[in-house]
């Protein structure tokens, strides 16, 4: 009617967020954080591991997958192992709340390559210093 006024929500604040090591994109370590908007202000656990590639099936744990959320009380984490497939059935069934933050954690192996990695050109700098002073 003449007068009414219509209060459209933000779109920015329904949204969840997906963060570690997914399989967007299909090539190892391509994994990426990224936000996915919630359809009508609904989405499930499957939607959203769906929407970011799932878990990299190389370096992502599908055990450790978590789930973060933040209430006005005391916040809340839960924990997903999707190694067996009838997780993925309680999956489907677990509702997402805006800014819920979801976490593929990586293998532990992966981690403990990428750490050496990082520390091995350090290691061969300092070897090839002490090589030119001796």
């Amino acid at each position: 009617m003449h007068g009414d006024v219509l209060s459209v929500p933000d779109r920015q604040f329904n949204k969840v967020f997906i963060l570690g090591d997914t399989g967007l994109g299909g090539l190892v370590g391509a994994g990426r954080s990224r936000s996915v908007f919630m359809n009508k202000g609904r989405m499930t656990l499957n939607e959203a591991l769906s929407e970011a590639g799932s878990a990299n099936s190389v370096a992502s744990d599908p055990a450790r997958i978590f789930i973060f959320r933040t209430d006005l009380g005391k916040p809340k984490i839960f924990h997903l192992d999707s190694k067996s497939p009838d997780v993925l059935l309680l999956a489907e069934r677990f509702p997402l709340q805006p800014r819920d933050i979801i976490f593929i954690d990586r293998v532990e192996g992966i981690r403990w390559n990428q750490i050496i990695g990082q520390v091995q050109p350090t290691v061969n700098l300092v070897r090839s210093i002490q090589g030119i002073l001796n």
